[in-house]
């Protein structure tokens, strides 16, 4: 199998976390369930339970966090007195009432560690015991650093601005990385996103190179597309199998990859054919395939929205697909794996 996969480095880079303090008040539980994770690896002791939940609130409310702007834009906060923690009548919750909500949310987050476990098992550097959750990194575990990396993918909130593109890039590399894990033999795999190195150019000269090689018809007048745009058209990762002779007719699989949550809905179909097809067709309909490192269930084990004409690659499914195909023997941990788990901050902080 013809594989390209490359990452790219930045020197001397800024720290990787910017503030973990802001919580994400209004999210769904699987992002919440995230936060915790994240907090318990970046904890001086390596932990975080229902009191530090506490703890982090509370902050929260002295540092009126709701008003960071870049994650307001994602919209993962809102005013601790909302959502999650309701004002009663007086426009105050009582202290009653908030611990009953702080523990109904501690059960929630609970549910989902807990269902990650039976999902994920010894693949996961996380292990609840009661109502403390430990990160116990093994690194004999390939896994474990695989893990680690697709939640900090997931928590991009939290990640310095400066660093957001090399995670987004990485999580091309792996998405290339898992597309050569389940396509069949002797097939070709590649990266086409900006950074791509097997294309070369502008946004339209990059497609006029991929619709030769995949034997597809190009759709578009290059006047159509920005002169000056060099990016991918909504595509990261191409696989297709030429069959040797040229003559078309060929299967070919497009993956778009996301980090954030809020673009999961539309970002999933912009490789499909009824969006791709615009720029390049070929002879035969390509499969769609979305790849996120969120883990994107609730705690029902369903997905948290059920997904459109897509093949979704979520958290899950690249564990055990890397695991179940032995690519951990070339998975290669960015390094900002190393840096996630030496990161440290004191809990509630």
């Amino acid at each position: 199998m013809n594989t390209t996969v490359s990452a790219m480095t930045t020197p001397n880079p800024p720290a990787l976390f910017t503030d973990l303090g802001p919580l994400p008040s209004s999210a769904p539980t699987h992002l919440w369930a995230d936060y915790v994770e994240l907090r318990a690896m970046t904890s001086q002791d390596k932990l975080f339970s229902h009191g530090f939940l506490q703890d982090c609130i509370d902050l929260a409310e002295d540092v009126n966090v709701d008003a960071d702007s870049s994650l307001e834009e994602d919209g993962l906060l809102a005013a601790m007195d909302h959502g999650d923690f309701p004002e009663d009548g007086d426009g105050v919750s009582t202290e009653d009432e908030r611990a009953e909500r702080l523990s109904k949310k501690w059960g929630d987050i609970k549910i989902a560690l807990s269902s990650r476990e039976i999902r994920m098992g010894a693949a996961r550097p996380f292990h609840l015991e009661g109502d403390v959750l430990k990160f116990e990194l093994d690194e004999t575990n390939g896994l474990h650093a695989l893990y680690v990396s697709l939640l900090v993918s997931s928590c991009l909130r939290y990640v310095n601005k400066k660093r957001y593109a090399e995670i987004t890039d990485y999580v091309e590399v792996l998405g290339a990385l898992v597309f050569t894990a389940i396509m069949p033999k002797m097939w070709n795999v590649t990266i086409f996103g900006a950074k791509a190195p097997a294309f070369t150019g502008t946004t339209s000269q990059k497609l006029r190179q991929l619709a030769e090689l995949i034997r597809a018809n190009v759709m578009f007048e290059d006047a159509e597309i920005n002169a000056g745009s060099s990016g991918d058209a909504g595509l990261d990762v191409v696989a297709w199998h030429d069959f040797g002779d040229g003559l078309g007719q060929i299967p070919v699989a497009f993956a778009q990859c996301g980090c954030s949550p809020k673009d999961i809905d539309h970002k999933q179909l912009e490789a499909s054919p009824a969006s791709f097809n615009r720029w390049i067709k070929p002879h035969h309909p390509a499969v769609n395939y979305y790849i996120a490192p969120l883990d994107f269930r609730s705690n029902t084990g369903h997905w948290v929205r059920k997904p459109g004409e897509v093949v979704l690659i979520d958290r899950s499914r690249i564990v055990n697909i890397l695991k179940n195909y032995n690519q951990t023997v070339t998975y290669s941990a960015p390094a900002f794996v190393t840096e996630a788990v030496a990161y440290q901050v004191s809990t509630g902080a």
